[in-house]
């Protein structure tokens, strides 16, 4: 059995998040990010609390923030400098993954 959840479990849970947020699953659940990166549900729940404060330290990398945003606009295949201003873009990410502005 695993110690108690240290930095290093939280950043686990936290690229397993983003990973499935830059694959196009926006609200993944606790106990999915968690597996991925080895952890229990319930650990992960010990780091972040409620689900929204995972997805919302997931949003804050801006690989995460530009792969949402190209997926939802469907810029994957345009070139650099593709796609809404910085607070559009921002807005755009809050909307889709924390269901509100």
């Amino acid at each position: 059995m695993r110690a108690s959840p240290s930095r290093a479990s939280r950043a686990a849970i936290l690229a397993a998040c983003r990973r499935f947020m830059q694959a196009g699953r926006l609200r993944p659940s606790m106990r999915a990010c968690a597996a991925r990166a080895g952890w229990s549900a319930s650990t992960g729940h010990r780091c972040f609390g409620p689900v929204a404060a995972l997805h919302r330290a997931a949003i804050d990398d801006i690989a995460t923030h530009h792969a949402i945003v190209r997926r939802i606009l469907g810029t994957e295949r345009r070139g650099p400098g593709a796609g809404p201003g910085l607070r559009t873009a921002r807005r755009i990410v809050r909307t889709a993954v924390l269901g509100r502005v």
